[in-house]
């Protein structure tokens, strides 16, 4: 049945399925992490994040997949828990709909790369930009995002303010 185009569209999303967060299956590393600052477990945050965005139902979703990669920098080293926060907000914030960030996110509009952007500016002009971008530069084609918590902002800023040091 190798012709059966149900047979290929379920091989596809098997393999899909295998290569995202794990089908949606509980997997250990979903409850557990090394993070450099001794915390073995996953962040609160990052716990969170996945069970409002229901990733166990829904693994292929694209933000549970950006979730496991924040995951893996943790794991990695190259994340610090006390920027997880940060992180998420890049995610549920809409961010990556035009940003990347390392491997997430999409480039839309010409949007810059934000892996670097610690290295330009502190948090405190990271957080001016989401707060009203056409402040800082007149000409930015970024929407202000005023409604966002002040602590989602905040969190934001230090997590961008962070990288590329």
């Amino acid at each position: 049945m190798a012709g059966d185009p149900r047979h290929s569209r379920v091989t596809l999303l098997l393999l899909l399925c295998g290569m995202l967060a794990g089908c949606g299956e509980s997997h250990p590393r979903a409850t557990q992490s090394n993070a450099t600052d001794g915390s073995r477990n996953v962040p609160q945050e990052l716990t969170r994040a996945r069970e409002t965005r229901s990733c166990k139902s829904l693994a292929q979703d694209q933000a549970c997949a950006y979730y496991d990669r924040i995951e893996s920098w943790l794991r990695a080293g190259t994340l610090r828990s006390r920027y997880v926060a940060g992180a998420v907000a890049l995610v549920e914030g809409g961010c990556v709909t035009c940003h990347t960030y390392r491997n997430i996110g999409t480039q839309n509009l010409a949007a810059p790369d934000l892996t670097h952007e610690g290295a330009i500016r502190n948090a405190t002009e990271i957080g001016r930009i989401i707060v009203c971008p056409q402040c800082v530069k007149s000409n930015s084609s970024m929407p202000p995002f005023k409604a966002l918590p002040r602590r989602s902002i905040d969190e934001l800023a230090a997590f961008l303010a962070s990288s590329g040091r």
